[in-house]
């Protein structure tokens, strides 16, 4: 009588006999392009297909504009259950577009300004250009203090074209601060304060009213420091 045996990661044996069916997966890398197994359906990339009879088999990759396809595999031979066939197909682009994004005005690229593509890294430049694969892309660009944040751009880079992107950013709106020096009698005697070693209030945003003792010498708020003289 026929036996349920161990699973053996070469051999599958139930009930005495040989598994003959196995699984395939394909990664494809654009994933808009496709695979299929003996001129079967089309498949996306990571789909696996189950209950792939042992033998010969052959792989074949579709057309996918601006790309040049892997070659099928012709000769895909499964002689044992081994768990599932993994297998990969690699695309080659054709051409590449390019990207361009300035950012203004000029304050903001000095603060930082910076943009990627698809929120990745690294972080570009204003005016710097950058290759890419034709495709559908997102600009982002990087969030900066007293800056209002820029919001998202879609792009569409085709071959051997140029895509300008422009971005204004916006200064926040400035807000207040407020220092009380105590007790009278100091600033009776001429306690003052300054902000950023002297620099003047209206180019810095700073958004809290506070009270601060004479007793504290420097006190931080944001990216401004705060001198008693």
């Amino acid at each position: 009588m026929p036996q349920l045996v161990n699973y053996d990661i070469d051999h599958l044996l139930v009930f005495g006999y040989p598994q003959s069916f196995t699984n395939v997966q394909v990664d494809i890398t654009p994933p808009e392009g496709r695979w299929r197994l003996d001129n079967g359906p089309w498949q996306e990339g990571g789909a696996v297909l189950y209950n792939v009879p042992l033998g010969g088999h052959t792989i074949s990759f579709s057309e996918v504009d601006g790309w040049n396809k892997p070659e099928d595999i012709d000769d895909l031979t499964i002689s044992s259950y081994c768990g599932a066939i993994a297998l990969s197909g690699e695309y080659e682009a054709i051409c590449y577009g390019e990207l361009t994004v300035n950012i203004k005005p000029t304050e903001a690229v000095t603060d930082g300004a910076k943009w990627s593509v698809d929120n990745g890294e690294p972080w570009h430049d204003s005016g710097e250009t950058i290759e890419l694969i034709p495709g559908e892309y997102t600009v982002t660009f990087k969030t900066l203090n007293c800056w209002e944040k820029s919001e998202s751009k879609p792009v569409t880079v085709v071959c051997d074209e140029e895509v300008i992107v422009n971005e204004v950013m916006e200064l926040m709106e400035p807000g207040s601060l407020k220092v009380t020096i105590i007790p009278q009698e100091a600033v009776d005697t001429g306690a003052q304060w300054s902000i950023d070693d002297g620099m003047t209030a209206e180019k810095h945003l700073i958004y809290l009213a506070v009270t601060i003792p004479l007793r504290s010498k420097i006190f931080q708020i944001g990216l401004n420091r705060l001198i008693f003289l």
